[in-house]
């Protein structure tokens, strides 16, 4: 039988491939995203893949801030407009939306299983729904009250897995059809108003902040597993007791840094090895507001809004108004809006801390907010939006409702806006 030189040389090619040394990397198309594979990063997302979609609790590095998405105009559920669909939860949770590609996901639960949703994110559709499955006994559930719900923590995804967890120590990750690759029980996770604070990711490492008990129980830990297999990689403990802050991956002072926040610290973490980099003794009370950086400061949240500098002995500077109870701050870079529980709005400059503006906002608020381009978008917990321009002065750019409760974070990508309300989830753009 004869050979063609075309299927000769293919084979060649093939052969050649296998054959060379040192090989570092070959690119794969996973569902619209682009892999790196080489010997130390195994499967990781590109940059470029991370800033177009939302993968984690208030996007790619926690800050809140989508400079290059698309805000939708004003949406109204009466009339329908500007809502392209609404789907209905099967199970209560308070995560916020994550986005890959057309894929959303979120978590619910209830006292007999913990689950994983996926939605298409064009169409609404559930293209799956997967419950975590561990071998023996379900562990118990955790105290909760109705806010946190026991499915409170935001999921995170690399584009290629998901990954959950939630107060009964649940730990999951799944491929993008649905397939639980592998599962691992850490411990109920307990504390005061039931455990909330939600995942990221460092390379191979999902990274867990787990601030439980009093400082004196000692219960309080950083735990970074690997996302291939759930395994430990490393675990540091926390000088702190229950909080309800999430974790941010992000760079200060030149270096990429996992930046946490629980009474009496604002702490920094090496996210290859867990070491502890800096600590500032700085906030006191109930912590639920998840770190941001901003003019190259650290912003934290307590019982006031502080600006730190870990080699300073003194904060930057420091804002004692309309400080929120939940929800984390944002900025543009220049400006950092602060938005209180009961509807107070605060710009404040970046680099003094001097106050720009005020407005009052009708509502409570749960849902922390994002800025989107160059809006800024506040989410009620009747499910109004406020939306309005940033900068110097406060401009109201219009509003959006949905018909339905919301204490979750929205998640913009792919010129859409997802939003998670008690019973519906909802996706906002152009018809």
């Amino acid at each position: 039988m004869k050979v063609s030189s075309n299927c000769r040389w293919a084979v060649k090619k093939v052969l050649l491939f296998f054959a060379v040394p040192g090989l570092i990397s070959i690119f794969l198309f996973f569902g619209g995203a682009v892999y790196a594979l080489d010997k130390e990063s195994k499967y990781l997302p590109v940059q470029t893949e991370l800033k177009n979609n939302w993968p984690a609790f208030r996007g790619e590095d926690g800050s809140g801030f989508a400079p290059a998405a698309v805000m939708p105009a004003p949406w109204d559920y009466k009339t329908g407009t500007g809502i392209l669909w609404k789907t209905i939860i099967p199970l209560e949770g308070a995560s916020s939306p994550v986005v890959w590609g057309n894929n959303v996901f979120i978590t619910g639960a209830n006292p007999e299983e913990s689950r994983v949703f996926c939605y298409d994110a064009k169409t609404g559709a559930l293209r799956w729904s997967a419950v975590v499955s561990l071998p023996g006994t379900r562990p118990l559930s955790a105290n909760i009250d109705g806010d946190t719900t026991l499915a409170a923590p935001t999921p995170a995804t690399d584009g290629r897995f998901v990954f959950a967890v939630f107060p009964t120590g649940e730990v999951a990750a799944f491929d993008f059809s649905g397939k639980q690759i592998w599962a691992k029980n850490i411990g109920s996770l307990k504390n005061s108003f039931g455990f909330a604070a939600s995942l990221t990711l460092y390379k191979n490492s999902l990274i867990l902040q787990l601030d439980l008990g009093s400082p004196e129980e000692e219960k309080s830990k950083m735990l970074a597993l690997d996302k291939l297999t759930g395994k430990e990689i490393w675990k540091t403990p926390r000088p702190n007791g229950d909080g309800w802050a999430s974790p941010v991956i992000t760079v200060y002072n030149k270096q990429l840094q996992i930046i946490t926040c629980g009474n009496p610290f604002v702490l920094g973490y090496n996210p290859e090895d867990g070491r502890e980099l800096w600590r500032i003794k700085a906030l006191e009370g109930n912590i639920a507001s998840s770190p941001i950086v901003a003019d190259n400061k650290i912003i934290a949240i307590a019982t006031s809004i502080v600006a730190l500098d870990p080699a300073a002995k003194e904060p930057a500077w420091q804002f004692e108004d309309g400080v929120p109870d939940v929800t984390s701050p944002v900025s543009d870079g220049e400006y950092i809006y602060i938005l209180g529980t009961g509807g107070e709005l605060n710009c404040v400059e970046a680099k003094t801390g001097k106050k720009i503006w005020m407005q009052e906002l009708e509502g409570v608020f749960n849902s922390s907010p994002v800025i989107v381009g160059k809006t800024l978008l506040l989410m009620s917990e009747k499910g109004v939006a406020y939306l309005a321009s940033t900068g110097a002065e406060y401009k109201e750019l219009g509003r959006g409702e949905i018909d339905d409760e919301c204490v979750a974070s929205p998640a913009p990508a792919g010129g859409c806006l997802y939003i998670r309300g008690k019973s519906n989830l909802y996706c906002i753009g152009k018809k």
